[in-house]
């Protein structure tokens, strides 16, 4: 018989099998397409394995019944010691084990049949017995491991997107005087927008647009002076032009000058003054022109870099080189954190809640109408942080990024409703957790999938 087939046979899941076959209750045979194949001895044991597991008997215990170290009379008569404990649930479980103790059944004359029947009726009238599906399952052997596991990655989920936030902050704003002092490529998380080379005044500038700053080089490489904005309130995006030997700061429509040659201060304007409200519907096009302009001079950029290059493109010398400790600091850096932990999080909740759905029993009677609306809110908004991950893609798709959703206001409403989740789960009974938490593994994996989508649009549409 395969395994699919015995799944459907026993009710029990191919995890569970490979379990007892790891534990050496069967040893089914391989084809030779290397599929296991299992012999009527195998099922017979696995169905008595099932029982003995149902009734509370450890595995330990099983294997030294079947190894004839101890009588299974013995064996159940721990269990029933073992059941006492939780004989409000395991009533039904404690009077089977007793009618074995009863007539004195041995291994080899019990009736597996008779019992697993009598076992599966009382299951369907909503008796419990042991949940061997939720504990025979050798990947979750250890589940001290798996819940030390699951704390660390929720941790490293929320330090990934606090970390993200605080980079994103993490921009020099000096005033002149203060910041002329400081090499700010190492100093500022920010990237570089673009790069200017002016050969006739022998300057490189190179321009951090949301730090608000640009570094001077000359055409050998050496630091010369930096200015920034004095104060960028807000940290908005600032937009660089170099007209007439002047540096020309665009923030927020208040115009900063500053002498190109020297980096002395000029004055103050205003960009609609300027005409520069113009320039900036053809930023993208200066963005080219810069990078045409500059390959003519041997230089050439990236986001971090700034860099000489030969007629083939092959690099000769750097002139910005971005430290490690810099791209630690960007908030690229906290989104992988989030995403591998996210991930993590969400395959676990996969394996331990998801893929067993269709197995999940509940006593409709005892699920509260409180469960069930929170039951509902669960899965309404895991709905939304769907289509919140939809929406997100699309509008970066449809050049709409500026009202892309962020991930911090869902990140908060899901700490909410983690937080929610702890408080109203104490008061619930073993059902109203089971219809809850199944929605809650949901809620989870829809918010996985929002901050994935996040990741997406800050890497390949912003």
């Amino acid at each position: 018989m395969k395994v699919n087939e015995l799944e459907k046979l026993l009710g029990i899941s191919r995890a569970n099998i490979r379990f007892y076959e790891s534990e050496g209750f069967i040893k089914p045979h391989r084809g030779e397409n290397g599929y296991r194949n299992y012999s009527d001895e195998d099922i017979a044991i696995l169905k008595k394995v099932i029982v003995f597991r149902k009734l509370g008997l450890s595995i330990a215990q099983i294997k030294d019944v079947f190894g004839g170290s101890i009588s299974l009379t013995e064996a159940v008569i721990q269990s029933i010691e073992n059941l006492e404990s939780n004989i409000a649930t395991q009533n039904i479980a404690i009077a089977i084990c007793e009618e074995i103790k009863t007539n004195n059944v041995s291994n080899e004359d019990f009736d597996t049949d008779t019992y697993l029947n009598k076992i599966s009726n009382y299951e369907s009238e909503g008796e419990e017995f042991i949940d061997i599906a939720g504990i025979d399952i050798s990947p979750y052997k250890k589940q001290k491991g798996i819940r030390i596991l699951i704390v660390i990655l929720i941790i490293l989920f929320f330090f990934g997107i606090a970390y993200s936030f605080i980079a994103n902050n993490a921009f020099i704003l000096n005033d002149n005087e203060n910041y002329k002092l400081k090499l700010p490529e190492i100093n500022t998380a920010d990237t570089i927008d673009t790069v200017k080379a002016d050969a006739a005044n022998d300057r490189i500038y190179v321009f951090y647009d949301e730090a608000g700053c640009i570094n001077t080089y000359n055409f050998e490489g050496e630091f010369v002076w930096a200015v920034s904005v004095p104060y960028i309130k807000d940290r908005d995006m600032c937009y660089f032009y170099l007209k007439n030997n002047e540096i020309i700061f665009d923030n927020r429509g208040t115009v900063f000058k500053y002498n190109a040659i020297n980096g002395d201060f000029i004055g103050k304007d205003y960009a609609e003054d300027l005409g520069l409200y113009k320039e900036k519907d053809n930023y993208d096009l200066y963005h080219k022109q810069d990078i045409e302009n500059d390959r003519k001079y041997g230089v050439a950029f990236d986001i971090y870099n700034v860099y000489f290059v030969d007629q083939s493109g092959n690099i000769i010398k750097y002139i910005v080189s971005k430290p490690m400790v810099t791209v630690i600091k960007s908030t690229t850096f906290g989104f992988i954190i989030s995403l591998l932990s996210g991930l993590a999080l969400a395959v676990i909740a996969y394996l331990s809640r998801l893929k067993g759905l269709k197995n999940i029993k509940v006593i409709e009677d005892e699920v509260g109408k409180r469960a069930k609306r929170f039951k509902l809110v669960l899965l309404i908004v895991s709905a939304v942080y769907i289509l919140i991950a939809v929406l997100n893609i699309l509008f970066s798709i449809f050049g709409l990024p500026s009202i892309a959703i962020s991930i911090f206001p869902a990140a908060f409403s899901f700490i909410i409703l983690l937080i929610t989740n702890s408080v109203i789960k104490t008061k619930m009974n073993k059902s109203e957790l089971k219809i809850t938490g199944t929605a809650m593994h949901y809620c989870v994996i829809s918010f996985t999938l929002l901050f994935i989508s996040v990741l997406i649009y800050i890497i390949f549409f912003q």
